[in-house]
């Protein structure tokens, strides 16, 4: 195992070489027991995965579901989106916690895990505790959890459109190029035509949500 992708705030390296499936199935264990409530009468913690667009993304989601429903969680996947998607959902759905599936700012070939804990975040000794969890542990495994699928688009458009306001931008003689990848346009096309508002209007939050990431 390679203890330096287990770091202050994040667990992150470079997907192919430093997380293995088997690694991420313990990691998904180790999270699906320490993220279980303390006190908690239920079974099973329900946890909200969510990842980004990385070519690595759906098989560390897969390694990932395997260990926490193999540890009892029960998984709530809410697709493909951007981190605060994950922070939202795990709020939104009242969840025992989350895992955001993201290698954030570094090179495409890197890939990695944020973690909450409750509405908190999961950092620090957590997550050298769970180093240890991954590298000693042979806890023998309880019931096994379940995986669902919750679409949460519409519920984050909708909070982020109420929270954000942009200002009336001046008209400018210059203009500005910007392309976006298609999926995202499609759907940001899809959630206007559903609201019957202006495609451009939900663009504008996009991009204000990529300027103050």
């Amino acid at each position: 195992m390679t203890a330096h992708i287990f770091r202050e705030y994040d667990i992150r390296g470079v997907a192919d070489r430093d997380l293995s499936d088997d690694l991420v199935k313990k990691i998904g264990r180790g999270l699906g027991k320490m993220l279980r409530p303390d006190g908690a009468v239920k079974p099973h913690p329900r946890i909200v995965v969510c990842r980004d667009c990385r070519r690595s993304g759906q098989r560390l989601f897969d390694a990932m579901v395997h260990g926490l429903t193999e540890a009892g969680a029960d998984v709530v996947d809410i697709g493909v989106g951007p981190t605060p998607l994950m922070y939202f959902g795990v709020h939104h759905l009242d969840a025992d916690g989350g895992v955001m599936i993201t290698g954030s700012h570094n090179p495409g070939e890197d890939n990695g895990f944020k973690i909450m804990r409750g509405k908190a975040s999961f950092f620090g000794a957590d997550i050298q505790k769970l180093r240890e969890f991954v590298a000693t542990s042979t806890d023998p495994l309880g019931p096994r959890g379940s995986l669902e699928t919750c679409p949460i688009d519409e519920a984050y458009l909708d909070e982020l459109r109420k929270r954000v306001r942009l200002p009336n931008l001046k008209p400018s003689t210059q203009s500005i190029s910007l392309r976006l990848p298609v999926h995202t346009l499609e759907r940001l096309k899809a959630a206007a035509n559903a609201r019957d508002v202006p495609y451009q209007s939900l663009i504008k939050v996009w991009l204000e949500e990529k300027l103050s990431a």
